[in-house]
């Protein structure tokens, strides 16, 4: 029930629906078999019922991520990604994905009360990157963090490749190509399924369709072989994050980058290809001159092909059972509506049972949607 969007084509939440059927539960327990079902419910009290975790966790995330990225050195900065990681991923699953992007441009966004949470891990990703360009991605991004350390898996294992082809010039760019593609078709139609094929969306909830976990595997299967897989050649929102490379004002205050150490090929100071995971000041040696590895390009082809194909799977999926399967807005006919209302079909006026959800009602529909 906590997936719940709607009954019947009226506005209820999945709250609603399960103090509905609590509610039922009772009084049927009380009516037909003489016992009642106590309902105890914790109520915060004091100073704690002002308080918001979610805002408190991000709210530390953006002080402690300056320190992190102007002055951390490697084990500080892992830890700070396992916080990321475990606190905005697996606890809260509060994430900013390109389906954020797509709604803003929609006029679709919940308020500050509803979700103060993710307001503050929006403006984190925002000043992250006008000011130090695609830091959110290197250091902020759960599912970034966890492709990372998987990375840092198949490094230690031996079984980390670095394709040197021109399939992988071409791949370093297909996630821009794939952010102004979803996002042109999005706005056209209305439809947000078409940007909803990016694993991290659902993953943390462990709600996912088999397609869907199929791409989160082949994507966290294809970071121990390359690095950051999914980041750097499928990710939407990582190529959107990537256009603030090229401003990135407080760039000047932070440690001079070593690019001749740069194992993903970053050449200037304002490369779209540069995560700012400071890498390269930290631990990663001069890199030397590979020769080319058809093994590795191969590999590389084979991973970008498969993953293209379920990607395209997932959305004719979805299209095909004509329902958008990420929750969010839905778009209502009102013509039809009117012409119900008088062929006498709909009522047309207000429900008969109804009272104003309490503040510490409100669900944060953007941890049920994602």
């Amino acid at each position: 029930l906590n997936n719940l969007d709607g009954l019947s084509g009226a506005t209820i939440t999945s709250r609603a629906a399960i103090e509905t059927i609590n509610q039922t539960a009772t009084d049927g327990l009380k009516r037909f078999f003489n016992r009642s079902w106590p309902q105890q419910k914790i109520e915060k009290k004091g100073i704690l019922k002002y308080v918001n975790a979610k805002l408190v966790l991000v709210t530390f995330l953006l002080f402690v991520f300056v320190h992190v990225h102007m002055k951390a050195g490697k084990w500080e900065r892992m830890a700070y990604q396992l916080a990321s990681l475990l606190g905005l991923g697996f606890i809260y699953n509060i994430l900013i994905t390109e389906v954020d992007i797509a709604n803003f441009g929609l006029g679709h966004f919940s308020s500050w009360q509803g979700n103060p949470g993710w307001w503050m891990l929006a403006g984190v990703a925002l000043f992250a990157t006008f000011g130090f360009g695609q830091a959110y991605c290197g250091l902020i991004c759960p599912y970034g963090a966890l492709q990372e350390f998987i990375s840092r898996l198949g490094k230690k294992l031996g079984i980390s490749m670095t394709p040197n082809s021109e399939w992988e010039t071409v791949g370093r760019y297909w996630k821009f190509f794939l952010l102004a593609m979803v996002l042109s078709v999005v706005w056209l139609s209305s439809e947000v399924l078409w940007i909803s094929f990016n694993p991290m969306q659902k993953f943390f909830s462990f709600s996912m369709e088999p397609i869907m976990w199929a791409i989160a595997g082949l994507s966290l299967a294809g970071s121990l072989f390359f690095f950051r897989f999914w980041c750097r050649y499928w990710c939407p929102l990582g190529a959107f994050f990537a256009l603030g490379n090229k401003l990135a004002f407080f760039d000047r205050f932070v440690r001079k980058r070593s690019f001749n150490r740069c194992d993903l090929g970053v050449s200037h100071t304002y490369d779209v290809d540069c995560i700012r995971c400071n890498r390269c000041i930290t631990e990663l040696p001069n890199r030397q001159k590979e020769e080319a590895k058809p093994l590795a390009s191969n590999m590389f082809l084979v991973f970008m092909l498969v993953m293209g194909m379920l990607i395209a799977a997932d959305i004719w999926a979805k299209l095909d059972d004509g329902t958008d399967q990420i929750g969010g807005w839905r778009k209502i006919d009102t013509q039809k509506v009117r012409s119900q209302v008088g062929e006498g079909r709909l009522h047309n006026r207000e429900a008969q049972w109804w009272r104003p959800a309490k503040q510490s009602e409100i669900i944060d529909e953007k941890s049920t949607s994602q």
